[in-house]
């Protein structure tokens, strides 16, 4: 994430229980939804829906969305580094926002996948070591 100042993804190592967490931060202002549990599709391409895209489901937490469900986590980041990996160099995440909101109903966010393999095995390194 970029310190709060626009949309991000970031990965959150619980050393202690050893998992990770996925946080994804929209625009500040632009999420709305009150739902406990966000659909959330992970796109390749902004042109369209591809059978290599991702569909999850995430937790709400009001300004921001994450999953903490290992599984799902390794989908993620194996869907990641196989688009990084095919020369993509970003991919679109798109949630819904709440059906009562002036903003339209869905969140866009890009991300920016330069680095992506190489930035994770230095996470999941770190993450690993004892505190």
């Amino acid at each position: 994430m970029q310190n709060g100042v626009g949309p991000g993804l970031a990965f959150i190592c619980n050393q202690q229980s050893k998992y990770v967490v996925g946080v994804l931060a929209p625009s500040p202002g632009t999420f709305k939804n009150e739902q406990e549990s966000i659909s959330l599709a992970i796109q390749k391409s902004e042109d369209g829906y591809d059978p290599s895209d991702l569909l999850q489901r995430w937790e709400n937490e009001g300004e921001y969305i994450f999953s903490e469900i290992p599984g799902e986590q390794e989908d993620l980041t194996s869907y990641l580094k196989d688009r990084e990996s095919e020369g993509v160099t970003s991919v679109h995440f798109y949630f819904p926002n709440g059906l009562d909101t002036g903003t339209g109903t869905t969140n866009h966010v890009v991300i920016d996948l330069s680095g992506f393999s190489r930035g994770l095995e230095t996470f999941k390194k770190r993450c690993e070591q004892p505190q």
